[in-house]
């Protein structure tokens, strides 16, 4: 079997680089959570757009969503948020300050 390489080409320009001065570890769950969003169009034209949050400490993918030919919308996000406390804490809120780090992209 043929190996091949899927990594991309460096795309010719260097970046500068910053000094990561914030905390990165979290010492337990239900601290920090983070979401994110990807969108990729399938072999037939459409186009899946999915957002998630996501444990800072565990990893753990709490709650998400998908959406064929539509975006993740405002109510969507506050039910996947509602979602997520409802399975951390069995309760409507949060038993304690959970910090949300959202990404900057569209979602």
């Amino acid at each position: 079997m043929e190996c091949i390489d899927l990594l991309l080409q460096p795309c010719g320009f260097d970046r500068r680089g910053r000094n990561h001065d914030g905390k990165v570890v979290m010492m337990r769950s239900n601290l920090r959570w983070c979401s994110d969003g990807f969108a990729f169009t399938c072999w037939n034209g459409d186009v899946i757009r999915a957002a998630f949050l996501i444990d800072a400490h565990d990893r753990e993918i709490i709650s998400w969503r998908a959406a064929a030919d539509a975006g993740i919308s405002g109510p969507d996000m506050r039910d996947m948020l509602r979602e997520a406390v409802e399975h951390r804490f069995d309760a409507y809120q949060p038993l304690e300050q959970v910090e949300l780090f959202p990404d900057n992209g569209s979602v």
